[in-house]
């Protein structure tokens, strides 16, 4: 009986007015060249089809969030991920992406990471306001894809052709993409099984070499159709298009997330998904919590190592201090959202390190002023001038034994 339906009639009673229109309609062709390098951005998760080990040796789905350019077809922003995506993923691949210059709109899903608070404000700061005082329009503006139309976020046919295809043809154990044949999906799953029960899952290290080796080439490929070199016809627009610069410096700091805080005992207070109560305490700050005088600062800390945050003055984006966090860290929480954020922080380190060989940089166009370009500057000298001293102090107390030792000798 349900065979007989016409198919149009089972889209609409199915998927709605959108399945009956990516039916029956043919798609709206879109000609990417209207835009200008990095004038649209367009995010999108990506979650690979593969099982992999991560420096605890437990099995975990690596997932992605990228940034890709809609002329070029070229991903200037990515930010992988040990687990399900999150809005600190999402500003975090936006800010490897600004490091080519600042986008003038970006395009993306709307789900509830998208459409955070912490990305509404990002987008303020690369605007050249405070997280907390605009006096005007938001230079980069965002847009939201509607629900079930794939065919307005190209960023998905990329994915698949750029990542997942190739990925196949690699032979890598863990394949977890569940298929809609019966036996088939038996025989994957059986498969997934018999490689996590023999431990031949590869390490997230690994994969995520494999899957850069992978994007190169897609960058570095004709494309057919549109006749470009996704990386030429990028690097060739951003050294043409008048896009404007934050210094890495500055970029690093904002994108730390921002609160405000009274400071209270000489310290302030944030709660944080996965570590708590956190209280960050430093001597600067006992000026400013007299009685009566309590004073409003802005907080900006690492969501993935809380060991430290920023104070600054609200007015003036001024830093204030660097507070330490005053109670102890427990190393072997055993919460699940605990064991998550120190799992990111694993794959951090290792993407930091490599994220600077992924391509040569163009060469820098104005730098835009922000109102923390002072603070990112002083809490960078501060760091250096604290890892000093850290170091000297430790090459003394070396001398002094290695003196210790030859006097007893």
């Amino acid at each position: 009986m349900v065979r007989q339906v016409p198919p149009a009639v089972r889209s609409v009673a199915t998927g709605g007015r959108r399945a009956l229109e990516a039916l029956v309609t043919p798609p709206v062709l879109r000609d990417f060249s209207a835009y200008h390098v990095h004038e649209m951005l367009v995010g999108d998760q990506h979650i690979f089809d593969y099982i992999v080990l991560d420096d605890d040796g437990n099995p975990v789905r690596p997932e992605i969030f990228a940034w890709g350019d809609f002329r070029s077809r070229y991903f200037s922003g990515l930010w992988p991920v040990l687990g399900p995506y999150d809005k600190w993923s999402v500003g975090f691949a936006l800010r490897e992406a600004c490091r080519w210059g600042i986008p003038k709109n970006l395009y993306n899903d709307n789900g509830k990471p998208e459409r955070s608070h912490y990305m509404a404000t990002l987008r303020q700061q690369l605007s050249g306001y405070t997280a907390f005082r605009r006096w005007g329009k938001d230079d980069v503006g965002q847009h939201f894809a509607r629900p079930r139309n794939a065919q307005a976020k190209p960023i998905e046919s990329w994915f698949f052709h750029a990542v997942e295809r190739p990925l196949m043809q690699k032979d890598i154990p863990g394949y977890a993409r569940r298929d809609g044949d019966e036996k088939t999906n038996d025989l994957i799953q059986e498969l997934l099984r018999d490689a996590t029960r023999k431990k031949k899952l590869w390490h997230f290290r690994d994969f995520f070499e494999v899957f850069l080796g992978v994007l190169d080439r897609w960058h570095r490929h004709r494309m057919s159709e549109a006749g470009i070199v996704p990386r030429e016809e990028f690097l060739a627009g951003i050294a043409e298009a008048p896009l404007v610069k934050l210094t890495d410096q500055t970029l690093d700091f904002l994108i730390f997330p921002s609160e405000s805080r009274l400071v209270r005992d000489s310290s302030v207070r944030l709660k944080l998904p996965g570590w708590g109560v956190c209280t960050w305490y430093a001597p600067e700050l006992s000026a400013l919590c007299a009685r009566g005088r309590r004073q409003r600062v802005e907080v900006k800390y690492n969501p993935y190592d809380p060991a430290s945050a920023y104070v600054l003055d609200k007015e003036s984006s001024e830093l204030i201090c660097i507070a330490e966090r005053w109670e102890k860290i427990d190393p072997k929480d055993g919460t699940a959202l605990g064991r998550k954020i120190r799992r990111q922080r694993q794959l951090i380190g290792w993407w930091m390190e490599i994220a600077a060989d992924l391509s040569s940089r163009a060469e820098a166009k104005p730098v835009k002023l922000s109102p923390y370009t002072a603070a990112a500057q002083a809490a960078a000298q501060k760091r250096l001038k604290e890892d000093v001293a850290i170091d000297r102090a430790a090459l003394q107390a070396r001398l002094i034994e290695l003196a210790q030792a030859a006097k007893e000798a």
